[in-house]
């Protein structure tokens, strides 16, 4: 440890020793320039010395005197080119963004049907994507909801259809492409799904759908088919006059 101390000890003091070395011949030097050149300039005549700094003044001047003639030249020939205007058109104004959609259209349905803020926030992200995907109104489908399943997450009624749309996943499991009808967000997705395939069978005749969707397709229209449908008109109407 000694030993450690003694050699750490001599290489500081080599290293001071060397830094003090090259002050001292910087120093020197540095003297030893300057003195030369005070000699130097004292062996110049008046006239000498003065002309030294007037002919570095000169050239100043000389050289502000050409970059002052190009910019001239180069405005002159500015004045001769027509200026051309470019219009950039403005872009077009984006859509509401989706976080803002999504709690604009869940206070709607708050309101509208009476239910829980953030329960109608949550399914207002599914309605919202479901109709996009679709193109159906999410009104349509937040009244179908409603009319279904009064936004009742895991409801199974006794023929087996499940969840908030209330689909039977015997059906429409496989032509949804979903393993779990029973998950909220894939039922949203399921039943919207559905309703499109119905309104493009009934060629765009939206009772049609519903009625379908209610009672089936192949099955006749009765009462209960259009009570179904004047429900799902009521709600949205409630939707309409929410805000």
């Amino acid at each position: 440890m000694m030993k450690f101390l003694d050699k750490f000890v001599d290489l500081i003091v080599t290293l001071l020793v060397l830094s003090g070395f090259f002050l001292a011949l910087t120093f020197s030097l540095s003297h030893h320039i300057w003195q030369r050149v005070g000699e130097r300039w004292s062996a110049l005549t008046v006239s000498r010395k003065f002309s030294f700094p007037s002919l570095a003044l000169v050239l100043v001047i000389c050289l502000l005197g050409v970059v002052d003639a190009g910019s001239g030249v180069l405005n002159a020939q500015q004045d001769g080119i027509a200026i051309k205007t470019i219009v950039i058109a403005k872009p077009a104004q984006g859509r509401t963004p989706f976080p803002a959609q999504v709690s604009l259209f869940g206070h709607r349905m708050s309101l509208g049907f009476g239910i829980d803020q953030g329960l109608a926030n949550e399914f207002s992200a599914w309605i919202l994507e479901a109709a996009e995907r679709q193109k159906l109104s999410p009104e349509l489908i937040a009244s179908l909801v409603l009319t279904e399943s009064s936004f009742r997450k895991y409801v199974v009624s006794h023929v087996g259809a499940v969840g908030p749309t209330q689909v039977r996943p015997d059906y429409w499991a496989s032509f949804c492409g979903s393993t779990n009808l029973k998950d909220p967000e894939q039922n949203v997705y399921c039943g919207a799904q559905v309703l499109r395939h119905l309104i493009d069978r009934c060629t765009g005749d939206y009772n049609c759908a519903l009625s379908a969707y209610n009672v089936g397709f192949n099955s006749t229209p009765g009462p209960a088919a259009d009570r179904y449908i004047a429900k799902i008109d009521l709600h949205m109407d409630w939707l309409e006059n929410a805000l």
